[in-house]
């Protein structure tokens, strides 16, 4: 992978910029990935809608992205909104509410990972499904990727790892009708969205 390109201070988006909302379940882990890229150009604005409160349920994250469209200026001008959350320990019947409004809406989507976010991150260094003890929990998933990479998971030098990330996302991914089975994460989805905005500055 080469050296990133030196990033610059951010400057007025361009009129054509993609602009993406992005409604986390997490608070400053998932807040700072994407705002690498936001930092990257102007030619792409990420805003994220962090959980309150410690209230991450799929439903709190709806009121949350409501409440942000209607009180946050400029918010309701998006191209794409994405809710990204874990599967987690969260009742089936909340997911397919919050599933059932992406569906109702042309620029909603969603991105939930089996067990946490963390297995986002893991496939920025490996291209396999880790055999750890408690696959399911987000705890393995955590110390998992500080033994394979000292320090752990760094928000700005790892994710200019983010096609690298698709590939192997994508290559170990499945799931049981919407949900992504252990292992697997649906974030490459947005990811590919992003990628087109910012590929250029991870090429030599």
């Amino acid at each position: 992978m080469p050296p990133i390109r030196r990033l610059y201070e951010k400057k007025e988006p361009f009129r054509d910029a993609r602009f993406f909302v992005i409604v986390c379940e997490g608070g400053k882990r998932e807040s700072d990935y994407f705002e690498f890229f936001d930092k990257l150009t102007p030619k792409i604005k990420l805003k994220t809608i962090e959980s309150k409160e410690g209230k991450t349920s799929p439903k709190h994250l709806l009121t949350n992205a409501l409440e942000a469209l209607e009180h946050q200026k400029g918010v309701e001008e998006f191209d794409e909104l994405w809710f990204v959350f874990d599967k987690d320990r969260w009742e089936e019947s909340q997911i397919q509410e919050l599933i059932g409004e992406c569906k109702e809406k042309v620029k909603w989507n969603y991105a939930i990972s089996n067990p946490c976010f963390e297995v986002w991150l893991y496939y920025h260094f490996k291209s396999f499904i880790p055999r750890i003890d408690k696959i399911d929990k987000c705890k393995s998933w955590k110390a998992h990727i500080s033994e394979i990479n000292p320090g752990g998971f760094s928000s700005v030098v790892h994710p200019k790892k983010i096609e690298f990330a698709i590939i192997n996302s994508e290559i170990n991914y499945s799931s049981t009708g919407y949900l992504p089975n252990i292992g697997s994460t649906q974030v490459h989805f947005l990811a590919k969205s992003i990628l087109p905005s910012i590929k250029k500055f991870f090429e030599e």
